[in-house]
């Protein structure tokens, strides 16, 4: 290969280089004037009025109108969702947590997947998993449970309307997970003293199974010799 089309091979890649870098270029400068002009059309203007915390705000934490204000934003850089009134956010419940000075998006309001809503006539309630609560992995949300107590005498039924609502972690701080329960309100001091006491497992039953019809409301203590076993001699 002479020198004279090494020098021309090398030239032609460098002016290819530099055309790509100019497509490339050409492409970036689209994408972003798109963003922008979608950003602008969206607000309406250069700059916008964004709801932002005036302060740290946790997940499961109610908005109060002392904890957020209005602040000037350039509408290219505003967030996707973002609010920009302040009385539709006020009264509202976060599902993510929100640095102070963060514009507050819709996202922060989301409901996470795989999270159930409480049934009408059930309030909600969060235990440890910690305990020995017998729940199978895998367990949907959603699904129908049944909480017995433990004790020396027998299991006794609590409850056979129970609904699991999520499981997740309560704090990396304590490295502890919870579980989220769908319950009557009446069955709510029988379910934590029992969960308070160890004595509380929450069982997976079939669609078809009927825990009253069945009459397994309390297992029993003994169990009587069979026909064939006879009697002692």
């Amino acid at each position: 290969m002479s020198v004279r089309f090494r020098v021309v091979f090398a030239l032609a890649c460098a002016v290819l280089a530099a055309m790509l870098c100019t497509v490339y270029a050409q492409h970036v400068q689209a994408e972003t004037e798109r963003e922008r002009s979608e950003a602008l059309e969206r607000y309406g203007g250069e700059t916008v009025n964004l709801v932002v915390a005036t302060k740290n705000l946790s997940s499961g934490e109610t908005v109060t109108k002392d904890e957020v204000t209005t602040k000037e934003w350039l509408s290219d850089l505003a967030p996707e969702g973002a609010k920009t009134d302040i009385d539709e956010v006020v009264g509202k419940r976060l599902t993510s947590a929100v640095a102070s000075g963060s514009p507050l998006c819709s996202l922060a309001f989301e409901e996470p997947e795989g999270t159930a809503q409480v049934p009408d006539g059930h309030v909600a309630l969060s235990l440890s998993s910690a305990d020995r609560l017998g729940l199978p992995d895998g367990a949907a949300t959603g699904a129908r449970l049944l909480a017995y107590r433990m004790s020396d005498s027998g299991t006794s039924l609590i409850s056979d309307d129970v609904r699991l609502l999520a499981t997740g972690s309560e704090g990396q701080r304590y490295g502890s997970s919870s579980i989220t329960l769908a319950v009557l309100p009446s069955q709510v001091a029988d379910i934590l003293a029992a969960s308070a006491s160890g004595n509380l497992r929450l069982v997976v039953p079939a669609d078809d199974v009927d825990v009253q019809a069945t009459g397994a409301a309390t297992a029993p203590t003994s169990v009587a010799p069979t026909a064939q076993e006879g009697n002692p001699s």
